[in-house]
């Protein structure tokens, strides 16, 4: 589990600044004025300046049938969703929470199906049009990285 974290966050968070470096192979994925915040077991989180939006990167155990996750997954009490797909392996949600601001939630399948890689992504609704880029660099990073740590 430790190494699937180190492994991911090296590919979320120090693939941008390899970007900005001059390496133009590696998407840029977090904003570089972002900040890593100290990781929570096998979760890493980052806030933005103003400390009013957050993504969390973290993986679990792909323990039950797959069919059981998707059916609730990311989903909390007082969320409002507005998206919601759910393919082979993976689920999005989206919408706003009970306070009105805007969550994204992926979790995917990787590892050989043994892990699930979950991405939750939250932020000030105002900042919608802001944050759209960041949401689906985070959302392809997720899918590209799914042997990461495995």
């Amino acid at each position: 589990m430790l190494r699937f974290s180190l492994v991911f966050v090296l590919i979320v968070f120090a693939l941008p600044a390899a970007a900005q470096q001059g390496r133009k192979d590696y998407p840029t994925i977090v904003p570089p004025d972002w900040t890593l915040l100290p990781p929570k077991s096998n979760e890493w989180r980052a806030v933005s300046p103003r400390k009013d939006a957050w993504l969390s990167l973290y993986a679990t155990p792909a323990d039950g049938p797959a069919a059981s996750r998707h059916r609730q997954w990311g989903i909390s009490a007082g969320d409002r969703v507005t998206y919601q797909r759910r393919g082979d392996g993976w689920t999005v949600v989206s919408g706003y929470t009970a306070d009105s601001r805007i969550f994204y939630r992926k979790t995917m399948l990787a590892c050989g199906g043994r892990k699930w890689h979950n991405l939750k992504l939250e932020y000030p609704a105002s900042d919608k049009s802001a944050m759209d880029g960041f949401v689906t660099r985070a959302s392809y990073a997720l899918a590209a990285y799914n042997s990461a740590g495995c």
